[in-house]
């Protein structure tokens, strides 16, 4: 990097690099670079909705990882912003730094908020199944993690270097992460459709409209965030496009980006409706075995009952106890003891 300050100015200040786009004291550009930024804003939102879900609906792994993840996106998008802010500030136009560390160090939360989506789906797919496939789509998972975090450092280190946000190589190294990110998402989406379908085949037919639900709930979920990570990584490098640019605005992929930024909230949402299915069922359960109907018709409700409570177990990664429906017709275990199991087991996975 040149020594030249006016130099080193001019590069921090021009447009293309999207660093220092407005000018004004560093409080002004705190204020305007968080407070009126869509992208804070939304992490903010995120933040406080998972916070609530996280307390009052569960602290499970699941969540546990949700909420984590969306601390470190709201931090993230601080540590960025305060930063640019920190650098863009009246009176520091010529002042040269070596080295930005907090882009550098920053690169961290990013790394942890945006390959959390691949590994959750990797924790729904080992619900489903286990053997040598998913030990190596694991491996593949993890490898491709090594991939995506090792980019992402340089990203920071390109970023701390400069001093800036953006530049061609920038914008390239970005592609290739969301590129990462979407093939993981879409191996984890591919194997875990494939699995629940396999699985569905093995349950009785009455436990089907349960099934139901996680079909069009996450199935829809899991492909509509493969498919926004696709795209923005396609559009990184349409955007390189002459002709691409004279027909589609440059900000085609803001929608988009937008969009990545509320994964973790969306993904909370679709695991609370799960969740209200779950509780819907349980209250079935206190039901039927209160009144003690467990015998003729009733067989078939509480028969249905168990298998939906079996995959709602497996479907977050906790095995079920081998305990079959014929069991409980039969008098040989206990309602008491086929109640605990069923809450139990599923509220470990949510509690």
């Amino acid at each position: 990097m040149s020594d030249d300050p006016t130099l080193y100015q001019l590069e921090r200040y021009d447009p293309i690099h999207k660093t220092c786009t407005i000018k004004g004291s560093l409080f002004e550009l705190l204020v305007s670079r968080l407070c009126d930024n869509s992208s804070f804003n939304m992490y903010l939102l995120q933040f406080i909705l998972m916070a609530l879900m996280y307390i009052n609906s569960g602290n499970g792994k699941y969540w546990k990882i949700l909420f984590y993840t969306s601390i470190s996106g709201l931090l993230g998008c601080i540590i960025e912003n305060s930063t640019i802010s920190y650098l863009c500030r009246d009176g520091n136009e010529n002042t040269k730094y070596m080295f930005v560390y907090s882009f550098f160090i920053n690169e961290i939360f990013w790394i942890i908020t945006e390959y959390s989506i691949p590994y959750l789906n990797l924790i729904k797919m080992k619900a489903y199944a286990n053997g040598k496939a998913v030990i190596v789509i694991e491996y593949i998972i993890y490898i491709m993690f090594s991939a995506f975090a090792i980019v992402r450092i340089f990203i920071g280190y390109e970023r701390g270097i400069n001093g800036y946000l953006s530049s061609e190589l920038l914008d390239t190294l970005h592609g290739i992460t969301f590129g990462i990110m979407a093939l993981a998402d879409f191996i984890c989406s591919i194997f875990i459709i494939y699995f629940v379908r396999v699985y569905n085949k093995s349950v009785e037919e009455k436990a089907l409209s349960f099934h139901h639900y996680i079909k069009r709930s996450s199935y829809i979920v899991i492909l509509a965030v493969d498919f926004v990570s696709f795209m923005i990584s396609v559009l990184f490098f349409l955007k390189k496009n002459s002709y691409f640019n004279r027909i589609f605005p440059s900000n085609i992929d803001k929608t988009f980006r937008f969009f990545k930024v509320a994964f973790q909230l969306i993904l909370g949402v679709d695991v609370l409706l799960f969740k209200f299915e779950v509780n819907f069922n349980a209250n079935r359960i206190a039901e039927i075995t209160s009144r003690g109907k467990i015998s003729g018709s009733a067989n078939e409700s509480t028969s249905y009952i168990h298998e939906a409570y079996s995959s709602a177990s497996n479907l977050l990664n906790k095995r079920s106890l081998p305990i079959r429906s014929s069991q409980i017709s039969d008098g040989s275990l206990k309602d008491a003891q086929f109640k605990e199991f069923s809450y139990e087991n599923i509220m470990n996975i949510y509690k």
